[in-house]
């Protein structure tokens, strides 16, 4: 748990194992998929968390956004990063405008986009067309992209927009 979270600040503790979001069991095989999924989703809604602590259910609700982050970090983690940087990404940026969204984001040139919007290499050879969809297909709404930069994992939260610029994000990709 990260120090002065909105998690730590609604009463989340290290040790407290999460058995739902947002109704999302993680106690099947399935929920897991479904919980990470959501917890992933908890920058730009409201979400409440069941969590098992010393064998009793407790809930919590609560509110994160791009600024004020959940400060979660859950086990499972070490295995999506370590497929993330396993596998091939989906483009590169090779420009990034100034005061665009992508810049506001935090992105780089040369960063090797891994994940955006769920779409990975993993789909096939439409990824890159698909990832580009989904930025058009999320706009005015918060994005988390993974991407890999530096042989390390950074998670981006980025909203495409219309700015003063061209596109919705003000940066350049290729198909990797």
């Amino acid at each position: 748990m990260t120090k002065n979270s909105v998690g730590e600040a609604n009463g989340i503790i290290s040790g407290d194992k999460i058995v739902g979001v947002n109704g999302a069991c993680s106690l099947d095989p399935n929920g897991v998929q479904n919980a990470n999924e959501s917890i992933r989703k908890i920058h730009s809604q409201p979400t409440m968390l069941a969590v098992n602590r010393d064998d009793e259910i407790k809930l919590f609700n609560f509110n994160c956004n791009a600024s004020n982050p959940s400060g979660l970090k859950i086990a499972l983690w070490d295995q999506f990063e370590k497929w993330l940087l396993a596998i091939e990404p989906v483009a590169i940026v090779t420009g990034i405008q100034a005061d665009s969204p992508a810049e506001d984001a935090g992105l780089e040139v040369n960063d090797r986009i891994l994940w955006a919007d769920k779409v990975t290499s993993a789909v096939g050879e439409r990824a890159y067309v698909m990832a580009i969809q989904a930025f058009a297909n999320n706009k005015n709404k918060e994005m988390i992209i993974y991407v890999k930069r530096n042989s390390a994992l950074e998670q981006v939260v980025i909203i495409p927009k219309k700015w003063d610029g061209k596109g919705l994000t003000g940066m350049k990709i290729i198909k990797a």
